[in-house]
């Protein structure tokens, strides 16, 4: 992996032993979205994963029942994106195979295993070939894809040995699965694990903490498990709230937001809980801003405040500890430690909203790419995100009528000083544009004439129109249909003249994501500022003495 990002990093720069901005490699990869999400993802997967998980050849076997695996990977589903290198491959092989494995959720249910592999000599100009695994039991057939560079072909439980690739992946998958992470260790296996608690983790003893905790585990005092107001819980320790680590807990926040809410284990003082063991817990809450959050009181405790649930027990509700998995950079060669290090020191963290304008974008690449995406998806992914659409509109509205003759797919009103409208009809985005001869297809003529007449019938009946929305200012009409890439540098000549005759403007979605691009730019550079501005080298931030 370590060799691939470099080669990525030299993509990315056009310069050999260069490490590019952080900028420019998240520019790079949402370029790559706009043209190949599938090639996108693997290369945001490599740039961003320092987790590997090192396989010998030697210990990948067929799985002696498919079926019972692909229930678990569906029930029990395996990380988002994993990044697999196999070690020490048969000659006919290269010695070392990359496997990028995305996880991608069914509209039937179940999801499907994406699997790309890789080599040190034919990448990143090309992969060494691409499966889909589908683990859906309400539509399993068929369970394998595999591209052979043209198509997939496809295969099922019975033949899938006929195609390598589908038994190489299925052996891989059966290994992932059976030697899945663990992030849970109940109390009771504590003395059985090897735990690597370092000092800035290790929490100031509460020896009566630790006295309650012996009670419940001799049976001696009542766990109850229920949830109560963050408000009423302390730290044991402020002081430690105030070193402890924010990685870690900005690593309990996505815990808590991907649904996986551990309860933290507390017990009654006079007027409130206190908290020793769960600072990453409570920081994340309290960054969350979280009003109630689940615990295990450990002794009595006023019932009156409890909410919800309550549960009375012993040992068995004591929350199990939770393990955060690091990075292991072990078998990294020094100059690829190096190239890491670099890369941490230059790392400049972009805001909430600019990770999500990114994000939004990346994911409306991938989906006008998908093979069966219509009018009705993008319809419904744009009234959702309406950013992406135009970041200066006030108020968005879909599937406006106008009257009993119209409908609109969405329409966006702007209250800046030029106050105006702006009607919008969203076309197929594989749709052609021009014919050979460079006129405009039928469709792409009645698409325009259409707002044509949506503008017409606004200008018509002013008493009309949709309530909210006001009949006296400018309106405007868009069209958005078709991809740049089907496009000669001829048509799109032919497109900026189209648009300088009609009332009525015409954009590819390339277009649309482009503009997007732009604000997505201006933001991290924002962003940037923001963060230099923040390590002011005269005034500081800390309130530490400045050397």
């Amino acid at each position: 992996m370590g060799r691939a990002r470099l080669k990525l990093y030299q993509l990315i720069s056009g310069r050999e032993h260069f490490l590019p901005e952080a900028n420019e490699s998240r520019r790079f990869v949402r370029s790559e979205f706009r043209g190949n999400p599938a090639v996108g993802k693997i290369f945001l997967t490599l740039l961003k994963e320092n987790t590997v998980i090192p396989v010998s050849f030697s210990e990948l076997a067929k799985p002696t029942n498919i079926s019972l695996l692909l229930d678990r990977l569906e029930r029990e589903p395996l990380r988002d994106s994993i990044v697999v290198e196999v070690q020490d491959c048969p000659k006919s092989l290269p010695s070392k195979l990359g496997l990028c494995i995305h996880k991608e959720r069914l509209a039937d249910g179940g999801y499907v295993y994406v699997a790309t592999l890789f080599d040190d000599e034919r990448f990143p100009e090309a992969f060494s070939g691409r499966v889909e695994i589908r683990t859906c039991a309400n539509k399993r057939q068929p369970v394998f894809s595999v591209w052979s560079g043209s198509a997939f072909d496809h295969y099922n439980e019975t033949d899938f040995e006929e195609s390598w690739y589908a038994g190489f992946l299925i052996e891989v998958l059966d290994y992932l699965n059976k030697n899945r992470p663990s992030s849970l260790v109940p109390l009771s296996q504590v003395n059985e694990t090897e735990f690597k608690e370092d000092d800035t983790h290790r929490p100031p003893e509460d020896k009566l903490c630790t006295q309650y905790i012996v009670r419940v585990l001799n049976n001696e005092l009542v766990c109850t498990l229920t949830t109560v107001l963050l408000e009423k819980i302390k730290p044991f320790s402020l002081d430690f709230c105030l070193t402890y680590p924010t990685e870690t807990v900005e690593w309990e926040i996505k815990q808590i937001r991907r649904g996986e809410v551990a309860a933290m284990c507390v017990y009654w003082d006079t007027d409130h809980f206190v908290m020793s063991d769960d600072y990453s817990a409570y920081l994340a809450h309290r960054s969350l801003k979280s009003q109630t959050v689940p615990v295990a009181i450990m002794g009595k405790f006023p019932k009156k405040l409890a909410i919800g649930t309550i549960t009375t027990g012993g040992k068995e509700l004591i929350p199990p500890l939770r393990i955060m998995q690091r990075e292991n950079y072990d078998s990294l060669p020094p100059e690829i430690k190096l190239w890491l290090i670099d890369a941490r020191l230059q790392h400049k963290k972009v805001s909430h909203l600019t990770a999500t304008l990114a994000a939004t974008a990346m994911v409306l690449s991938e989906i006008l790419s998908e093979a069966g995406t219509d009018e009705k998806r993008i319809h419904r992914f744009l009234a959702q995100n309406p950013l992406i659409v135009d970041a200066y509109g006030t108020s968005i509205r879909s599937e406006l009528r106008l009257g009993d003759q119209y409908r609109v797919d969405l329409a966006i009103q702007y209250n800046l000083d030029d106050k105006r409208l702006l009607l919008i009809e969203l076309e197929h985005p594989k749709a052609p544009i021009f014919t050979k001869k460079g006129r405009p297809r039928s469709h792409v003529t009645h698409a325009l004439q259409q707002v044509e007449d949506w503008l017409q019938w606004w200008r018509e009946h002013p008493d009309d129109v949709p309530s909210g929305l006001d009949p006296s200012i400018p309106i405007e009409g868009l069209v958005v249909i078709g991809r740049n890439r089907d496009l000669t540098e001829q048509d799109k000549r032919r497109l900026l003249h189209l648009n300088s005759t009609r009332d009525v403007t015409l954009i590819t979605y390339d277009q649309l994501l482009e503009k997007i691009e732009i604000l997505i730019q201006n933001l991290e550079s924002l962003d940037q500022q923001i963060d230099l501005r923040h390590c002011d080298p005269v005034h500081g931030t800390t309130g530490a003495t400045v050397l």
